[in-house]
C-alpha cells in the first residue's frame, strides 16, 4: 500500500523500519529541516539504494545496502541519529 502525505502511518518507528520500507517499499520521500530527500533502489535489478536532496538525482549518494544507506549525512549528522523524526511524506508500507 502507498500512503502520502504526513500521516503517524508514515513515521518511521525505528531504524528496522526505515531498513524494510526502503528495501521492500523501495521509494520514499521524507524532509528534514525544511528540505525534502528520495531514498530508492536504483541500478540493474535494484542491487543498490541511492539517496539525495529531492529533484537533485544527480547530487546524491549510491550505497550498497539499506544500512550503510543510513550513514548518508545531511546537517552534519548521519540519518541513522534521526530517521524516527523526519516527515515522511511519501513511502510503502
Amino acid at each position: 500500500m502507498n500512503i502520502q502525505g504526513n500521516t503517524d502511518e508514515l513515521k518511521f518507528e525505528s531504524i528496522s523500519d526505515f531498513k524494510y520500507a526502503l528495501i521492500y517499499g523501495r521509494e520514499i520521500e521524507f524532509e528534514w529541516n525544511g528540505i525534502t530527500y528520495g531514498a530508492f533502489h536504483y541500478g540493474e535489478n535494484d542491487k543498490a539504494f541511492f539517496l539525495c536532496e529531492a529533484y537533485k538525482d544527480d547530487e546524491g549518494v549510491f550505497f550498497r545496502t539499506a544500512d550503510a544507506s543510513l550513514d548518508f549525512v545531511i546537517d552534519d549528522k548521519p540519518l541513522r541519529k534521526f530517521i524516527t523524526e523526519v516527515t515522511v511524506w511519501n513511502r510503502n508500507v
